[in-house]
């Protein structure tokens, strides 16, 4: 997490891991009130995770944008940035190079409005074959049932269930998990601006700068 470098947003950059809900949740909490934009850059993570912090940026009733962050010059002197009580890094919003790619819509999901700037990049393929999850089916039942039909009837169903009434909670169309299961974990399926707004998944395609500063 950093701060901006004006009081206008809450960046969030990384993976999705174990501590990131927790950590996203003291941040709100930081913030005394102040709906300020959450900005997302992910590569995804850990799917319980990334619904949590949906869940939460929708309870809290914040938007969301992808963007990236290009940090202040002062992040890298020994004194490190400050701004008022916080300490820590400082930077501005930047849609172009950013990326939400698969677990992290799940994030963008909880947003109550959700931005993609023209120049960021939303993506989406089947995570659901994670090839650690694979080795561990595979270990487990040591061939004695076909590997693919371990993963299609008991593991795959239950998975896409819950996607679908967690995006269908949070008014977001279910053919978004379509789109998930149909590209490959080894592709990446990019979604157009018209199609984020089909899907819901964007109530606006603008740049996070205007979202901070409008």
């Amino acid at each position: 997490m950093v701060r901006s470098s004006q009081p206008g947003c809450e960046p969030a950059e990384g993976d999705i891991v174990l501590a990131t809900p927790e950590l996203l949740r003291k941040i709100i909490n930081s913030l005394n009130g102040r709906k300020l934009p959450i900005l997302i850059h992910s590569g995804g993570g850990i799917i319980n995770q990334a619904m949590l912090m949906g869940y939460l940026i929708r309870g809290r009733g914040l938007d969301v944008a992808v963007a990236r962050t290009v940090f202040d010059p002062c992040a890298n002197t020994p004194g490190g940035c400050k701004q008022g009580t916080w300490s820590g890094p400082l930077g501005e919003p930047e849609s172009q190079s950013a990326f939400c790619n698969t677990l992290c819509t799940f994030v963008l999901a909880g947003g109550v409005r959700r931005f993609v700037g023209p120049d960021a990049r939303v993506g989406v393929h089947n995570f659901m074959l994670n090839p650690l999850m694979v080795e561990r089916w595979r270990k487990t039942y040591r061939e004695t049932v076909p590997l693919d039909t371990v993963i299609q009837r008991s593991f795959v169903p239950p998975i896409v269930v819950n996607d679908r009434i967690y995006f269908r909670k949070l008014g977001i169309s279910e053919e978004i998990v379509d789109l998930m299961i149909s590209t490959p974990a080894s592709d990446m399926r990019i979604l157009t601006g018209t199609e984020l707004l089909k899907l819901r998944l964007a109530t606006e395609v603008k740049d996070a700068r205007a979202v901070v500063y409008p």
